[in-house]
């Protein structure tokens, strides 16, 4: 499935491309997509900028699951002891639809003082519809 390809290999491409409204930078720093990939990212569009690098911890093509877990600065330096996305494509048809599901997980202190509304799936939703848009373009010219 096509849209699992652009959401598992080509999310750093597509960031780069198309998303620089939401992503000031993206820099590979290891790997090739595959899992232990790790990325630097500068997300905007939030409260404040966050600044920080993501490893690759799953990428199931059977299942059609990626995971990524932040390794370092963004939501780490605000006092979330973890912070994890998972992406899955999950088919609704044989091929014409699929949804993709976005789940983020954090774990904060009870008492943190920072305020977590700031987490937001706008860059995920936003990343879901350059893949409907690159997959709709691409069966077109096809």
């Amino acid at each position: 499935m096509y849209v699992w390809a652009v959401v598992a290999r080509h999310r750093s491409l597509m960031v780069r491309e198309h998303l620089r409204h939401a992503f000031l930078q993206l820099d590979i720093l290891e790997g090739n997509g595959s899992v232990g990939t790790v990325i630097k990212l500068l997300l905007t569009g939030v409260a404040t900028s966050l600044s920080y690098k993501e490893k690759f911890t799953r990428v199931d093509d059977e299942n059609r699951v990626k995971e990524v877990k932040v390794i370092k600065g963004g939501f780490l330096d605000m006092e979330s002891s973890f912070y994890r996305v998972q992406l899955e494509v999950i088919s609704k048809d044989e091929k014409e639809s699929c949804v993709i599901k976005s789940t983020v997980k954090y774990e904060v202190a009870d008492d943190a003082s920072v305020e977590f509304s700031i987490v937001s799936g706008k860059p995920l939703a936003a990343m879901a519809e350059v893949a409907k848009k690159l997959v709709t373009t691409s069966a077109s010219t096809n």
